[in-house]
């Protein structure tokens, strides 16, 4: 059989196998020349059109991001009023700030995961308020900072987290929302009680999960944002006969 075949390829005209070697190095030439083609395609099509101009949830990201720095400049602030209601012999005001301030922190502990979910971090450094308003201390600048987040920060980054379908994101700043309305009409209420024009609570509660505030008297049994039993709740109590 070896020796058929031997004869067989000895009788091909040696000029057959020139041009099957000659056919043989143009496919490969021009298979390579093909497969480098395709990669240098390839490669501009990655650069041209697989890197998104914005990254997903960007302006959701970017808002979190900057309602955490206000928060922390909010909580700070608020620490600062503590120390000095303190300092002034006012139970009610201390205990007050106290409280705001604790629901601060966990305003930005909850949009600190927030952006963890979203792929992105916050590195802790306060934001000073972009407030077109005098820098006064106090119940007038304390709800000048609530104010300004609800009514300037809070809806819009509600519906960019909407838009960006991170629902997670949304509650959160829903949560954040409602606990600062809350905020103002804790302020107001202590504000009028300092004046004598009503009687000052016993104290106050912070729901330890959405950072939600009410005074002892109006406390509900359940968070009405994240629903977390009151017994769960943090307490800052006053005692009126120290008044």
């Amino acid at each position: 059989m070896q020796q058929k075949v031997a004869e067989w390829y000895n009788d091909v005209p040696l000029s057959n196998n020139l041009s099957a070697m000659k056919l043989s190095t143009m496919l490969f030439t021009s298979l390579s020349i093909s497969i480098a083609a395709l990669s240098i395609s390839y490669g501009y099509a990655r650069r041209d059109l697989g890197a998104p101009d914005r990254p997903l949830w960007a302006t959701t990201i970017e808002d979190l991001k900057q309602i955490c720095g206000l928060k922390l400049a909010t909580a700070a602030q608020y620490e600062r009023e503590a120390a000095s209601a303190q300092n002034a012999g006012s139970k009610v005001q201390t205990q007050l700030y106290n409280a705001l301030a604790h629901s601060e922190h966990i305003h930005v502990r909850n949009y600190m995961r927030a952006l963890n979910k979203l792929g992105s971090r916050y590195i802790r450094r306060a934001l000073a308020p972009e407030m077109g308003v005098a820098a006064t201390s106090g119940f007038p600048r304390s709800i000048a900072l609530e104010r300004y987040l609800v009514d300037s920060r809070h809806e819009q980054s509600i519906l960019n987290a909407l838009d960006d379908n991170s629902n997670y994101a949304a509650r959160i700043v829903a949560w954040t929302s409602g606990s600062d309305v809350k905020h103002i009409l804790l302020l107001e209420q202590c504000a009028m009680a300092c004046e004598g024009r009503c009687a000052p609570p016993s104290g106050y509660v912070v729901c330890p999960t959405c950072g939600n505030t009410s005074d002892c008297e109006h406390a509900d049994c359940y968070c009405p944002f994240c629903m977390t039993p009151s017994g769960s709740f943090v307490h800052f109590l006053v005692s009126i006969s120290e008044e």
